[in-house]
């Protein structure tokens, strides 16, 4: 009887009240939430401008995800979509994630990196360089990768785990490595080297 009450207030009352909670928060920075989201615990989200996050319905935002971007960002989550513990999205400039998409655990999605070139200025007060990511709908990428400024991933593809994409990954391709490299089309049977 007890484990059915703790698990009612984990799963029930602990999902509606961080629901209502991270609602508020979004709406709070000017940002949009959709219906049915559920955020475990652990998470963190950070709009740094009005309207910098828009999460659409149906979604799952796994334990210790950072959601953050700084004035600049623009962070834009579909419908169905599952984060994966420990995940981090961090976007200077945009990242847009389709419908139906899969972000296993511990992956990195970061839409910028830092110009290092002036050596009279440290690294940390030079501009940074960055440019949008969009992930696109039905995509499944596996965990421990790392998502670089500037990548399209298409449609239906799937990312191998460990590999880092810091290229496009074309529709329904299956790609893995570092960097990642598409070994083959889902469907199938034989791999290929391009």
């Amino acid at each position: 009887m007890l484990w059915k009450i703790l698990k009612f207030a984990y799963f029930t009352v602990g999902f509606k009240l961080r629901y209502w909670f991270w609602k508020a928060t979004i709406h709070s920075m000017g940002g949009k939430i959709g219906k049915n989201v559920k955020f475990y615990e652990g998470v963190r989200i950070v709009g740094s401008s009005s309207g910098a996050v828009a999460i659409g319905n149906n979604v799952r935002i796994l334990r210790g995800v950072t959601i953050s971007t700084s004035p600049r960002g623009r962070i834009r989550i579909g419908n169905g979509v599952h984060i994966g513990e420990g995940s981090v999205i961090f976007s200077g400039e945009e990242i847009r994630i389709g419908d139906n998409v899969i972000i296993g655990p511990q992956n990195v999605i970061v839409d910028f990196d830092h110009r290092f070139q002036d050596l009279e200025i440290p690294i940390n007060q030079q501009d940074v360089n960055g440019k949008k990511i969009t992930i696109g709908e039905d995509v499944w990428i596996a965990s421990h990768c790392v998502i670089t400024k500037g990548v399209t991933i298409g449609k239906g593809a799937v990312i191998g785990a460990g590999s880092v994409v810091n290229r496009n990954v074309p529709a329904y391709s299956v790609a893995v490595g570092v960097p990642v490299k598409v070994i083959k089309k889902r469907g199938e049977n034989t791999l290929t080297a391009s």
